[in-house]
């Protein structure tokens, strides 16, 4: 088993994220402003239903009441399960009081890059 560090972004949208491979399978926390568990996702690589040559995954979120966590969950889990044919399980939690758009927007955009440093990780 082996782990790594990763982060995105500066400032309050920064986002804190911890990889870990367990086997063939891949864990991920992801958090950051008051950082709890606010969702957690389970994606499970199989043939695209669009195109059997293709890997999609199913993916399942269980979002803790009155949590907003699964739109970082949710994608991050799926899209890893989808680019590494492995499953993937992320518990997300990021919070800021009074967040703006502006600023989700910057937490998104981090979770994009933070995908994209995970891809180079797996391979």
């Amino acid at each position: 088993m082996s782990s790594y560090q990763v982060t995105a972004g500066e400032g309050p949208e920064k986002l804190y994220c911890e990889v870990v491979f367990m086997g063939e399978d891949i864990t991920i926390m992801v958090h950051g402003g008051k950082s709890h568990t606010g969702s957690i996702a389970v994606a499970v690589p199989r043939p695209s239903l669009d195109n059997p040559e293709e890997i999609s995954a199913t993916t399942s979120v269980f979002n803790l009441p009155g949590h907003k966590d699964e739109h970082i969950a949710q994608p991050l889990a799926h899209n890893i399960s989808s680019h590494t044919g492995r499953v993937v399980t992320v518990a997300a939690g990021f919070h800021l009081d009074n967040i703006s758009q502006e600023q989700i927007k910057k937490v998104l955009n981090n979770l994009d890059i933070l995908q994209k440093k995970i891809y180079k990780l797996v391979k």
